[in-house]
């Protein structure tokens, strides 16, 4: 994956973060709109891969990560894996990355860094005031799951975990440090 000095076309700071474009590549048009509306809005980890061919670039990518490493990774597969749907010659390279540039933005639960949407349904858990019992599960992936109970904490927390699981057999090919459930404090 990339490493610290690659080469870089251009950085833009934005307030919390930074985008940071590898190299100029050709995009279609609805790349160029998911690029810059889908792509760049989001402060997490973030990360975009076109195909290295020549002409307008296949692309995927992947939003509002845990992990730097994982946002690279997923955004690669999803990438070369249109590549071969589509019969196109790859393989796909990082083309850009949103990276968090200030440690306010990032939110660290059990010291694990949670994603985007986990950080936000853990906020949720934290304010409601509701729930006598309550309990949050999240992955390193982004799965998250919140649990209440009128019966018991225990309650709410098995109701936590079966939401989460059921979201990570929707992942199963990542390995398991990545989407086993972990419950938050």
């Amino acid at each position: 994956l990339l490493q610290a000095g690659a080469s870089v076309a251009d950085e833009v700071d934005r307030e919390g973060y930074k985008v940071v474009r590898y190299f100029d590549k050709t995009l279609s048009r609805k790349g160029k709109r998911v690029f810059s509306k889908a792509f760049v809005e989001y402060g997490y980890f973030s990360a975009f891969a076109v195909s290295a061919t020549e002409g307008e670039a296949t692309y995927g990518y992947t939003v509002g990560t845990s992990d730097r490493d994982f946002a690279q990774k997923q955004a690669l597969a999803n990438c070369n894996g249109y590549l071969k749907t589509n019969g196109e010659k790859g393989p796909c390279k990082l083309y850009a990355e949103v990276i968090p540039s200030s440690k306010q933005r990032v939110h660290i639960v059990n010291g694990d860094t949670l994603s985007q949407w986990s950080a936000q349904g853990y906020a949720r858990y934290l304010t409601d005031q509701k729930n006598p019992f309550k309990a949050f599960a999240y992955t390193k992936n982004g799965g998250w799951a919140y649990g209440k109970s009128a019966a018991s904490a225990e309650d709410a927390q098995r109701k936590a975990l079966k939401k989460c699981r059921g979201y990570t057999k929707k992942t199963s090919s990542l390995p398991k440090d990545i989407t086993n459930c972990r419950l938050a404090p």
